[in-house]
């Protein structure tokens, strides 16, 4: 999903090569719960912890269709300091396509 999302906003710049997939769902939300990463999660599965805040929206752009992801992780008084390289990371390198 991930090399989908990034071709869907036009990214064309090296991908980090650290990214983990898993098949489960289920699973890399909790990981993004637990604050041990950013995911890419179903909007409509999400929305009630997008609405409290537990998880964040990182980027507004979603994939469209029935399986829409959206790149989430976890609101946190100390977020994770990968967690932010990352985000700074995506967010330059979109805006300078």
């Amino acid at each position: 999903k991930w090399e989908r999302w990034f071709e869907s906003v036009g990214y064309t710049g090296p991908v980090p090569a650290t990214f983990l997939q898993y098949g489960n769902r289920a699973r890399v939300i909790d990981l993004a719960f637990s604050g041990h990463g950013v995911a890419l999660g179903d909007k409509r599965l999400l929305q009630d912890d997008l609405n409290s805040g537990r998880l964040v929206q990182l980027h507004p752009h979603g994939l469209e269709g029935n399986d829409a992801m959206y790149v989430v992780f976890p609101k946190a008084p100390t977020p994770d300091p990968r967690v932010i390289l990352f985000a700074e990371w995506l967010r330059d390198d979109l805006a300078n396509e």
